[in-house]
């Protein structure tokens, strides 16, 4: 940053600020610089004023303390101009002493460094590195003879320096930065053989370190041929990333360092090990690097070859037309299938290249890639680039309905994938909306089951037949119900699909939505009058469905329909204790609203089920939490049997089940109804005892107390009624 080789006229006195900042050009270091020249008293008043940085550079070092050891501090400049980061002050003192004819004491050392303040910079973590380009270009290129600093002196000291004090051999960073001031030092006089040698001598593993991330990704030429020189593999494959160096240099775009590998016998068609077998070209082709490819179709790559995705560089290179027009194919296949894959990506460009050019007029434009089974259209399409649809139907007639090898055409392509815009335009140009798949799936079924609502009422609008089945029997709303798409199944009824429509096993939609566990979706079919208690051909219900997939919600939704308990459902809640939780709880909420109701013996049926179905004898089917649960299951239902048993008059049946019951859980509400069903067979003793019983467990229950009362009166009145 030079601020000028121009002469300036200055006024005598610097006081002007208009005429510096003129000067300066506004260059702030300038300004900086011509500062700290007048304010440390640097400048010979004899002289005429600085006028460029150039001159300051010079009077500042003609500074005496820098002149008395000029040696000194010409080699310090000479390692900070050499080194690429900053350098602490042992290794600086140790590189000037590398030197055996120079021995600098430690105290001159410091003096030269503070000296040097104008020209090196000392950073927080007490570094230092010849900072602003002004500086290093001067002392390289502009100071004179007396002041000239030879960089490759420093190199050479950092080379000496590196190579003595670390352990040989090198690696890594320590390595390359070796090597890179061997190279650049004077230590060999172009003696390339020699160098060669030593460097051989530093390193045990010259391929590791060409193919190390840094040479890769930051690749120093001079470096890289001088290990190609000490016999690394130009094959080296750098092992965090499983590829070649030449694959890594032709994705990135590195000319230079590609053309250097390939000088040194590089494997032009070496693949990728990444498991995508991408060979260099591939690479170059698919990122657009155009000089890449001409240097390796210049070394023989073959453009034949496929990768991982029976791609070749034909077909990459359709993102780039002028590269696609350097790869002179002549593989029909190749091209068809370049042709085809231009239509995926989206390259319009190279479409009406192919289609226009003669080297590609063998293209058919309704023909398939030999390998993908896809066409042109079939595959812009389904990646729904609506421009190349446009550009092959209305400029080249491509048929509208040609399916690929899985018998999919465009539409149903465009269905899938969700792309509205070009099913809306398929549909406009007569695409058959009812055209199937070899799994007899129309357009709508296919939009239903991916839930693509825009496109599912795109094709109502235009007529879809909602009751089509495909090859197992379902229809768009089963296959909505299936995959959970509330709004496709809302679409769908409101176009009067069946909503209790049985497919080839049987299973209606609510079987469907079931088995997928939205419970909203659930109600919905619910609500449109479908029926709950359907069984299908396997003996299954919705709820049975609900019950082996554990939805808790729609296991809860499909009780509340008074849905049937047959011999599947416990059978697939056998080993599930939150859904025999649900289960039984159902059976005891349906007994006590059937005692409600007076039906007696129906709600000592479904006590006595629920009964029968606890898990409770099975200690390895229940945890701690379930048992706890089940126990207290159990005891509901045994006062509940005794219950009901007492408003059937079959009193010895009633006791044994409060017995069973106060075994679990001695309550008080327990005593209390065996108390009364001793008293309705008139054991006054035996139910005044179990009333003090419950008193005693509960004894601010005044009902009790009422209770003790009146059985005390019936005791008397029998008394008196004997005597």
């Amino acid at each position: 940053n030079d601020c000028s080789n121009e002469l300036y006229d200055l006024s005598s006195s610097m006081s002007n600020i208009d005429q510096l900042c003129t000067l300066s050009h506004g260059n702030i270091f300038f300004i900086q610089q011509i500062c700290d020249v007048f304010e440390q008293r640097e400048f010979p008043s004899n002289i005429d004023l600085p006028r460029t940085l150039n001159e300051i550079f010079y009077y500042r070092f003609l500074n005496n303390k820098i002149q008395e050891h000029i040696e000194v501090c010409r080699a310090i400049l000479e390692i900070c101009l050499a080194s690429r980061r900053s350098i602490n002050l042992n290794v600086l003192y140790n590189c000037l002493n590398i030197d055996e004819e120079l021995h600098i004491e430690w105290s001159i050392f410091l003096q030269c460094i503070s000296h040097l303040s104008v020209f090196v910079t000392q950073y927080s973590n007490s570094t230092y590195a010849i900072v602003h380009g002004s500086i290093r270009h001067w002392l390289i290129t502009y100071s004179n003879q007396h002041f000239a600093c030879n960089i490759k002196k420093g190199h050479s000291r950092l080379a000496l320096y590196l190579s003595r004090s670390l352990t040989t051999p090198l690696h890594g960073p320590e390595a390359i930065e070796c090597i890179r001031h061997l190279s650049l030092s004077d230590l060999f006089s172009n003696n390339i053989i020699q160098l060669c040698h030593i460097i051989k001598h530093l390193i045990n593993d010259s391929s590791r370190l060409l193919a190390s991330l840094r040479n890769t990704f930051y690749p120093e030429l001079n470096i890289s041929e001088l290990l190609l020189m000490t016999s690394a593999d130009p094959d080296s494959i750098v092992n965090s990333i499983h590829m070649p160096l030449l694959c890594i240099a032709s994705r990135n775009g590195y000319t230079s360092f590609v053309e250097l590998l390939l000088k040194y016998h590089a494997n032009v068609n070496l693949t990728t090990k990444d498991n995508e077998n991408k060979t260099a070209l591939m690479l170059a082709a698919e990122y657009g690097h155009e000089q890449v490819v001409k240097l390796l179709m210049n070394y023989n790559a073959d453009i034949t070859l496929k990768d991982k995705y029976q791609l070749t560089a034909v077909a990459y290179a359709t993102k780039h037309v002028s590269i696609l027009k350097l790869l002179n194919c002549t593989d029909e296949s190749i091209k068809q299938q370049a042709f085809v894959y231009a239509a995926s990506n989206g390259s319009l460009e190279a479409l009406e290249f192919m289609l226009t050019d003669n080297n590609y007029s063998t293209i058919d434009i309704n023909g398939m890639d030999y390998v993908h089974g896809e066409t042109a259209l079939t595959n812009a399409a389904s990646h729904g680039h609506m421009n190349i649809i446009d550009y092959l139907i209305t400029n080249h007639q491509a048929d509208i309905d040609r399916t690929n090898s899985r018998q999919m055409t465009p539409l149903l392509l465009a269905v899938k994938n969700g792309m509205w815009p070009c099913v809306e335009y398929l549909l406009d140009h007569q695409a058959s909306i009812e055209h199937c798949d070899k799994q007899k799936r129309t357009c709508l079924i296919i939009a239903a089951s991916e839930g693509h609502l825009a496109v599912i009422d795109s094709l109502l609008e235009k007529g879809a037949n909602v009751h089509h089945e495909d090859e197992e029997g379902l229809t768009a709303l089963s296959w909505a119900c299936l995959k959970g798409h509330y709004h496709a199944c809302e679409a769908l009824l409101a176009h009067g699909s069946d909503i209790n429509h049985e497919d080839i096993n049987g299973r209606m939609p609510i079987d469907m939505a079931s088995f997928y566990g939205d419970v909203q979706l659930v109600q919905l079919l619910i609500d449109h009058g479908s029926i709950v208690d359907h069984v299908d051909k396997n003996g299954m219900r919705a709820l049975d469905r609900a019950i082996g997939c554990r939805n808790v919600a729609v296991v809860n939704c499909l009780l509340k329909k008074s849905v049937k308990l047959g011999p599947s459902t416990w059978a697939l809640a056998a080993g599930k204790n939150d859904m025999m939780t649900i289960l039984i709880s159902k059976l005891i909420d349906d007994g006590i609203s059937l005692y409600k109701k007076n039906q007696y013996k129906d709600a000592a049926y479904r006590f006595a089920y629920a009964l029968k179905k606890l898990p409770i004898d099975n200690d390895q089917q229940t945890t701690d939490q379930f048992t706890t649960n089940f126990l207290f299951m159990k005891y509901n239902c045994l006062i509940n049997l005794a219950k009901c048993k007492r408003k059937l008059n079959s009193y010895e049946g009633a006791i044994d089940y409060c017995t069973q019951a106060l075994y679990i859980h001695n309550t008080s509400d327990g005593l209390l109804l065996r108390s009364r069903i001793k008293r309705d067979q008139k054991l006054y003793d035996d139910a005044l005892t179990d009333l003090l019983a419950a008193k005693s467990l509960d004894p601010t229950n005044n009902d009790l107390d009422r209770y003790i009362n009146r059985l005390n009166a019936d005791l008397q009145h029998c008394h008196e009624t004997l005597l």
